[in-house]
């Protein structure tokens, strides 16, 4: 299963660039049932200090940062993850 990591400020409280960027990782994401599941991180969480993510938001595909600070289209989100299972 590929995962999609946003590390974000709150993810209990999410806004802005923030939810724009959950909200599209989540909707890319159900395109692929079963291949790929998406996870809102904070940034003070030990995962989002062990990668380095110290900007909201961050989006990792796998283990590639695709995007720091602004949400990418969906299309972008689209594109990595199917690079990512055609890799697999």
């Amino acid at each position: 299963m590929l995962t999609v990591r946003v590390f974000v400020a709150d993810p209990q409280m999410l806004e802005g660039h923030d939810a724009a960027a959950v909200k599209r990782v989540e909707a890319v994401a159900s395109r692929f049932a079963g291949q790929v599941e998406a996870c809102v991180i904070g940034l003070d969480d030990d995962e989002a200090l062990d990668l380095g993510a110290a900007v909201s938001p961050t989006i990792m595909v796998g283990d590639t940062v695709i995007s720091v600070g602004e949400p990418p289209l969906a299309g972008q989100i689209k594109r990595f993850i199917e690079m990512e299972l055609e890799g697999s």
